[in-house]
């Protein structure tokens, strides 16, 4: 079924689902957000876009506009979101992205009864991981980890489905599975059989039935006595069709080639939580694991036709851990350490023509410093120190081929969040 209709017929079904709420209960709020940020770097500008662009088999590179050196615009948006009492909401919202303004979501979600189950429908962030479905204002760095930006280009959104139960019997469980289609390029990319440079129409496969991609996750709550909690939880992803298009990069790539095939990520995820005392002050520590590995079969080769059929098998991993302590009601500072690539490879050992040999690539980490102050519970102010260390195409010796480069940038924000709300 396409996914247009099946999505209609949720969202049919949340109407008779949730109409215990009156018209009294109906509540429309607007929002709106800015994020500006004054961005700078020790290689003239241009560290996040080599940082975007760094070797290895992320397929993200390309996507999205990355910071210049002065200001910029990171983010505005617009929203409405809907509450029908306490079985229903919704929200609808536009973002402008850089030169981009985009549909961000569009849903809406009720409660099934007394099940504990609550299903949402329409186009919305998906709920893995633990920062997934956070929006800007509530980060407490400038930036989304690494294993967000060059395995899922930044955050994973779709059209479709999600069902969560929270079982009455356990409050500190959490079950949820979504099913939905997307173009997100670290998982299910497209290159929907457009010509290369040579004009030569690409033999990918057209979009597959919907739902193109699925996932299912878990989280739980454990107290650690009256001030503290343990959170844990785990997920997994399945798409059914990923395709990938390599361009020819002298000394890197030695021909146009395109691969297709399934990808599959597991993640996992821990946070210990304090709650507030008396004046202001918390703690928050948090990391995730995550394991992306995609079956893929070369479906064009510019120089070696005869490789077409032939399987890659690549694997990259990343991981991230970060503190975030409140220092007061006003002053929040937090210390991160993210990577990618401790695992990264592309395995060719499956193949029967041609080499059998597995490609190894570097790793590339960061670490940031952030301190935020909060002059209003609408208002950021956010001073951000990051060092990166990654690899890159360089060409040294001017013989007009890349070879990688291990380089380290650094990297300041500047950045002032602003948001609005209607009562």
């Amino acid at each position: 079924m396409p996914n247009r209709h099946l999505s209609l017929l949720a969202l049919s079904l949340l109407l008779p689902l949730t109409t215990t709420a009156t018209a009294s209960d109906l509540r429309v709020r607007a929002d709106a957000s800015l994020d500006l940020a004054w961005y700078d770097d020790d290689h003239g500008g241009r560290a996040d876009h080599a940082l975007q662009e760094a070797l290895g088999i992320y397929n993200v590179h390309d996507h999205g506009d990355p910071l210049r050196r002065g200001l910029n615009l990171q983010r505005a948006q617009l929203g409405t979101q809907l509450q029908a009492g306490e079985w229903g909401h919704g929200r609808l919202s536009l973002v402008a992205v850089r030169d981009e303004v985009r549909l961000d979501e569009a849903w809406l979600a009720g409660r099934l009864g007394d099940t504990g189950l609550q299903l949402r429908a329409g186009k919305f962030y998906s709920g893995i991981g633990l920062l997934n479905a956070v929006q800007m204002p509530e980060w407490a760095f400038a930036d989304r980890p690494l294993p967000y930006r060059m395995l899922l280009d930044d955050a994973l959104r779709g059209r479709g489905v999600q069902l969560e139960w929270l079982p009455r019997f356990a409050p500190w469980l959490q079950l949820g599975t979504e099913w939905m289609n997307t173009g997100n390029p670290g998982v299910a990319g497209r290159v929907n059989g457009e010509a290369n440079a040579f004009g030569i129409r690409l033999p990918f496969a057209g979009a597959p039935e919907w739902p193109a991609l699925r996932t299912a996750y878990a989280r739980t709550r454990i107290p650690l006595g009256a001030a503290a909690e343990l959170h844990l939880g785990g997920w997994q992803l399945d798409s059914r069709l990923h395709q990938e298009l390599h361009d020819y990069h002298p000394g890197i790539n030695e021909a146009d080639h395109g691969l297709q095939g399934k990808a599959r990520m597991y993640g996992a995820q821990v946070a210990w939580v304090t709650r507030p005392d008396a004046a202001g002050r918390g703690w928050r520590v948090e990391g995730e694991y995550w394991d992306q590995r995609k079956d893929l079969t070369l479906v064009y080769h510019q120089l070696k036709p005869v490789l077409v059929g032939q399987p890659r098998d690549l694997r990259v991993d990343g991981a991230y851990l970060q503190v975030v302590h409140d220092l007061s009601p006003r002053w929040q500072a937090g210390l991160r350490h993210d990577r990618v690539g401790m695992t990264h490879r592309a395995s060719r050992a499956r193949a029967t023509v041609g080499p059998r040999i597995t490609s190894y690539f570097d790793d590339m980490e960061r670490t940031s410093l952030a301190l935020t102050w909060r002059p209003r519970a609408q208002q950021h102010l956010r001073l951000q120190w990051s060092r990166a260390s990654a690899p890159v195409p360089e060409d040294r010796d001017d013989n007009g081929r890349d070879e990688s480069v291990r380089r380290r940038f650094d990297q300041w924000w500047l950045q002032y969040q602003i948001a609005f709300a209607t009562r």
